[in-house]
């Protein structure tokens, strides 16, 4: 199944919930549930087998809401995503939901690529800079990539912000030896 069905589901969810919701406790019990499906086959297998009773994937869905601890609302939302066939799909759709609200608050995502793992503290600062030179909350995903040597990249949309240590020598090359 394509995740073109995600962004649907994902304006459904948006336009039917109150801007009150906890959206953020919603999205966290979602990737909860996608997280087991990715890691159990026998899960997934039993909820796509077509000779298995609605009634008893209800059941598994159900159960997997309450362990990921979903309220009513949520719970519906899980049981339509199962009877359209969508339940495996649910990460998915949980990321079309994220980028929907992120549009909705003016929240935009940047990738961060530093050399090696940053500490909560030096990631937070990352984050803080870039939404400082960007004048908006900035909800970044943080990757390592030790060719980088020290620093990091980012990328929010098309822009680049480097502040490695292989940037800094290529700028110093460039203005250097003017090439």
């Amino acid at each position: 199944m394509s995740a073109r069905f995600a962004r649907p589901y994902a304006e459904a969810w948006l336009q039917t919930i109150s801007s009150s919701f906890d959206h953020a406790k919603f999205l966290e019990s979602l990737r909860s549930i996608a997280d087991a499906l990715s890691k159990n086959r026998d899960l997934r297998s039993i909820l796509a087998n077509p000779s298995v009773a609605i009634a008893v994937k209800e059941g598994i869905v159900e159960a997997l809401a309450e362990k990921a601890g979903l309220d009513a609302t949520g719970r519906r939302f899980l049981q339509v995503l199962l009877r359209h066939r969508r339940f495996l799909v649910l990460s998915e759709i949980a990321s079309a939901i994220r980028e929907a609200l992120d549009t909705r608050e003016g929240v935009v995502s940047a990738v961060v690529t530093s050399a090696g793992l940053l500490a909560p503290p030096e990631a937070n600062g990352v984050t803080a800079a870039l939404s400082e030179a960007l004048g908006k909350k900035v909800r970044a995903t943080f990757h390592v990539d030790a060719s980088l040597l020290a620093g990091f990249v980012a990328r929010v949309g098309s822009r680049i912000y480097d502040a490695s240590a292989l940037g800094a020598l290529e700028k110093f090359k460039e203005e250097a030896y003017g090439h």
